[in-house]
């Protein structure tokens, strides 16, 4: 999904909004299942992924719990 934004983003000169639109409300409409995913609303999945002006994946929550954190990565990863 990262990868699509960023393409559509960075080449395709598509406003970040719409982009991460594309990867996730319209797959979602188009499955049929935009009703409990795609959009961030209540009684929606929290499947959520922040990202930096990188494109770098920084969290990651799944029906709204963390799990996965850069930061906890970065210092797990230096042990």
């Amino acid at each position: 999904m990262i990868d699509l934004v960023r393409t559509m983003s960075q080449l395709g000169e598509v406003p970040l909004f719409d982009a991460v639109r594309m990867a996730s409300l319209t797959p979602a409409t188009i499955l049929g299942i935009d009703d409990r995913c795609g959009s961030i609303q209540s009684g929606k999945t929290a499947d959520l992924v922040l990202f930096d002006k990188q494109f770098t994946v920084q969290r990651v929550w799944v029906a709204g719990k963390l799990v996965f954190d850069q930061m906890v990565h970065n210092e797990t990863a230096k042990k």
